[in-house]
């Protein structure tokens, strides 16, 4: 039995909001499909940040395989960086309001109030690397939809230098595999918000583990 590790944002996780159960989700998909002792970490809103908390590491170093499914909050451009968040929404509400409809209007997404910028995305996913144990397998930064696009008109391609670093780490690393989705098939196997992976989805990304599990994994 295959001791697994998912260290994922809301794409991996047991959301509320989407309607799905447990067992529709990637992660069960694929426990249903290679015998595995699994371990969820996943929760919304996580970044690569996660990956340098002591636990987190741990439960790396103590398993047989990890699957991370992170990136898309590390690199989005934003209009607020993580810590003037975290001020405003700490503002009264009759302030708060005011402030964050004149900045929404004043200020456009940029890459430089990302939240974790590429250098320091490279850095969390080597320095987990070196820590935990691999094999690895990091499903890339979902391709940005058109629905996506028409929201954050730069995700596209800071998505695509996110991925390229992945790919550029995985043909460096041993036994660190990169699962690829590709652009044509986004449209298909996402939500309404262009992001979160509808039924078709987590079955595309169950199967496309499972390929590289056994294809590429278990024949180390």
């Amino acid at each position: 039995m295959v001791k697994t590790v998912i260290i994922g944002d809301s794409l991996a996780a047991q959301r509320v909001d989407d309607g799905f159960l447990k067992q529709e989700r990637w992660p069960f998909l694929l426990s249903e499909k290679i015998a595995m002792k699994l371990t969820n970490l996943s929760k919304g809103f996580s970044t690569t940040t996660r990956l340098r908390n002591t636990e987190v590491t741990n439960y790396g170093i103590n398993s047989d395989l990890i699957i991370i499914q992170l990136g898309i909050v590390d690199c989005a451009p934003r209009r607020f960086r993580m810590w003037e968040m975290k001020l405003i929404f700490k503002l009264p509400s009759v302030v708060k309001l005011p402030v964050l409809t004149f900045l929404k209007k004043n200020r456009d997404q940029s890459v430089d109030r990302a939240y974790v910028n590429l250098e320091n995305f490279i850095s969390n996913i080597t320095c987990f690397y070196k820590l935990a144990q691999p094999p690895i397998i990091f499903i890339k930064i979902l391709p940005a939809s058109e629905q996506f696009i028409s929201i954050n008109p730069k995700i596209k391609t800071i998505i695509q230098s996110y991925n390229r670093a992945l790919d550029n780490l995985s043909s460096k690393l041993d036994q660190f595999y990169v699962l690829d989705v590709p652009e044509k098939i986004v449209s298909q196997i996402t939500l309404d918000d262009g992001y979160h992976l509808n039924k078709k989805g987590h079955q595309f990304i169950s199967q496309e583990l499972q390929n590289i599990i056994i294809n590429e994994v278990l024949v180390k």
